[in-house]
């Protein structure tokens, strides 16, 4: 599993987005996951965006998802 390593979003713009998120996740992947897998993904981290989890507690997870295996 080599993906590059991706790094933290510039959030002085704003706070970071389910979209941030999923692009850092695909950006990591060696290979991009399906469309569907990643809208499916997109819509349970802005889920929990949304109920107040922290961005790196998801990024936390999504590193760990990663390093099952990307879909």
């Amino acid at each position: 599993m080599g993906g590059a390593s991706a790094s933290a979003p510039d959030t002085t713009t704003g706070p970071i987005s389910a979209k941030d998120l999923v692009g850092e996740y695909v950006a990591a992947c060696e290979h991009r996951p399906p469309s569907d897998v990643l809208g499916h993904l997109g819509r349970e981290v802005n889920k929990l965006l949304a109920e107040g989890i922290a961005p790196d507690h998801i990024r936390a997870g999504m590193d760990r998802m990663r390093a099952k295996g990307c879909p």
